[in-house]
């Protein structure tokens, strides 16, 4: 499995403080049977340089792969960001940004309220050859007061990703299912900042998705992942044609 949105690299965010919570972090990951994972720490354009963040990055890289020394563990691994949205990351190297050597961009909106010039930034993304990864829809509320929004962002040729522990909460459960059924949502990744306030939770979400949807389902989620995470082509048809639906959640 693979997990393209973690905070697992140490003392470079939110997430890990030290090699030591990030080898926790890891050794879950590895259990739930995740051997692929994008390190995926907050980028805010408006509090730091992508030159600064890059070269902070990639030293909290380094010093976890020396710490991963002798472990019985074996991961692949790509540096990414997880980018907090503004409509001048157009103006930037996103490239650097996105995961590893693929043209895949995690990008955060704000919790709070939906920022303006989303699709206009989305479509300039595409337009420099950076394909768009809405990282956990279910966070946005105006999202889920308003499936259309991701039905358009996705139908213009972005991807969506969920949170595994989202789907462990019985409420946003039925929602998620929902965008899954109607082709709105491709990825499951943990998201995990600290084994305890946030660990990773991807064979519980995937069981879920099972138990729910059934196993050829979920194993097209976690199969997406896997392909995002080595570059190769997705089903066009589940990703970029999304299913017409009506109303709202029910």
């Amino acid at each position: 499995m693979t997990d393209l949105h973690c905070h697992i690299l140490p003392g470079i965010d939110d997430g890990a403080k030290d090699t030591a919570v990030s080898l926790e972090l890891l050794r879950r990951e590895y259990e739930d049977g995740v051997r692929n994972i994008a390190f995926t720490s907050h980028f805010n354009s408006e509090r730091t340089t992508v030159e600064a963040f890059t070269a902070k990055r990639q030293a909290a890289f380094e010093q976890l792969t020396a710490a991963l020394e002798g472990q019985p563990m074996q991961f692949d691994f790509k540096l990414g960001a997880e980018v907090f949205f503004s409509p001048g990351l157009c103006e930037l190297d996103t490239r650097a940004l996105c995961m590893g050597d693929t043209a895949y961009l995690l990008l955060e909106f704000p919790t709070t309220h939906k920022p303006h010039f989303i699709r206009q930034t989305l479509y300039q993304l595409q337009q420099q050859g950076i394909v768009p990864l809405i990282a956990h829809i279910e966070r946005y509320p105006y999202v889920l007061e308003d499936p259309t929004l991701l039905y358009d962002w996705v139908a213009a040729g972005a991807y969506a990703q969920i949170n595994a522990g989202a789907l462990l909460e019985p409420k946003l459960c039925k929602k998620l299912c929902k965008s899954i059924q109607w082709g709105l949502v491709h990825v499951i990744s943990t998201d995990t900042h600290s084994p305890d306030k946030r660990p990773p939770r991807m064979a519980q979400g995937v069981q879920q998705l099972e138990k729910l949807l059934g196993k050829e389902t979920a194993a097209r989620i976690v199969r997406n992942g896997d392909e995002l995470f080595h570059d190769q082509e997705l089903d066009a048809a589940t990703l970029h044609q999304p299913k017409k639906f009506l109303g709202m959640w029910v």
